[in-house]
């Protein structure tokens, strides 16, 4: 298989993992669930794979399992996945890789590993709650800004002192 040797963001399908879909790392033996995909996007990586992994550590473990419940909607069975009596495999999803140096060598690493059309499930604020939160901290915004020079010098102040973000 051609791997991706790009960065970006994909369109891509899930496939059926050669070695299962959970395994461990090699060197801290902290178990993962391995994705496999194949790019279905127009352009030169289409047809292309990669692999995501998900760690299954104490820390990662809720956070890895939440990602595979948005994506593809999994139910959680890891022992129905690992015995071949459920599958992740054929199920459209979207990636972003990014480029990593690993041991001296530059690899093409799936970063973020989404539902199709790129998985924001984001929604519009609502104008009520938009227009107290602009309030309390848009002038801190701006400052922030103006600390890196990124802003004008001088900066009207809306404040609202009811602003207690403790940083």
């Amino acid at each position: 298989m051609r791997y991706i040797q790009t960065e970006g963001s994909f369109d891509a399908v899930t496939s059926m993992p050669t070695a299962g879909w959970i395994g461990e790392s090699e060197q801290k033996q902290t178990p993962f669930i391995r994705i496999p995909v194949v790019v279905t996007s127009e352009g030169p990586e289409k047809g292309a794979g990669a692999v995501w992994t998900g760690y299954l550590s104490n820390a990662a473990f809720e956070n890895t399992i939440k990602r595979l419940a948005e994506v593809f909607g999994f139910d959680g069975n890891l022992a129905a996945l690992a015995t071949g009596k459920q599958t992740l495999a054929n199920m459209p999803c979207s990636i972003t890789t990014e480029a990593e140096d690993y041991n001296g060598k530059r690899r093409i690493k799936i970063k973020w590993l989404n539902a199709p059309g790129g998985g924001s499930t984001a929604k519009p604020m609502d104008p009520g709650k938009l227009d107290l939160f602009l309030k309390q901290t848009n002038s801190r915004a701006m400052l922030v800004a103006q600390s890196i020079g990124k802003a004008p010098e001088k900066v009207e102040a809306e404040t609202d002192d009811t602003d207690s973000v403790p940083f």
